[in-house]
């Protein structure tokens, strides 16, 4: 029973974990988009003017649109288990 309980809770850890990524990176794509088309009606409001992006101006854009993006809210903390889960494994696999 103890067994059941602590691999259905380190199911739930990470199923919760990869929610809480998919979430995370949902929203990096959305801001992306968002500076992707602000960059560009710049760019079309430049052009109109006759004027250009300075070079500090698009190197702070950029840098921000390619900047590496991380897997996850939640670091990762290593996969570990619960030394009652090692034991519980452990009796299974022993001969007797």
């Amino acid at each position: 029973m103890r067994l059941l309980s602590s691999l259905m809770t380190m199911g739930f850890r990470i199923l919760l974990r990869l929610m809480l990524s998919r979430m995370h990176m949902a929203i990096e794509n959305k801001n992306r988009a968002c500076l992707t088309s602000i960059y560009v009606s710049l760019l079309d409001e430049t052009v109109s003017k006759g004027s250009e992006i300075n070079d500090e101006q698009r190197t702070i854009i950029l840098a921000s649109l390619f900047r590496p993006s991380t897997v996850g809210i939640v670091k990762d903390e290593g996969f570990s288990l619960d030394p009652s889960i090692v034991a519980g494994i452990s009796k299974v696999l022993t001969p007797k």
